[in-house]
């Protein structure tokens, strides 16, 4: 009977860290340039980080922004963004990426402020 209490206590953090039994909410990121580098933070930086890419994805668009390259960013026509098109599997050419991130595709919560961001011009601010 000693015991009980215990192991009951042991079960109930063990259960607590299992993401099955109390899962733990998608983050959400704002349609703001912010949102989109917490984005880029949270799932991309894995694969593409500064010290394999010679600049981090998250500069890499805010360069290609400033530049008025239209690469990663249209601002105003997510459908022209390379940057929105990889998150949506959008492949117009053979030598577009592939849906990024690899194997697990965002949720369309987490895309989607992505798109309007890139609708409201793509504003670095």
């Amino acid at each position: 009977m000693r015991f009980c209490a215990p192991l009951a206590l042991l079960l109930l953090l063990f259960t607590g860290c299992d993401d099955t039994v109390f899962p733990v909410p998608a983050r959400t990121y704002p349609a703001t340039w912010f949102g989109v580098q917490m984005l880029c933070y949270d799932q991309c930086a894995q694969c593409h980080p500064s010290s394999v890419s010679p600049i981090a994805l998250p500069d890499a668009v805010q360069m290609d922004i400033e530049n008025g390259d239209d690469f990663y960013v249209t601002p105003g026509i997510p459908a022209d963004s390379m940057f929105y098109r990889v998150l949506t599997a959008d492949q117009r050419l053979d030598t577009d990426p592939p849906q990024m991130p690899l194997g697990r595709p965002l949720p369309a919560d987490q895309i989607a402020p992505v798109k309007q961001w890139i609708l409201q011009g793509g504003p670095l601010q």
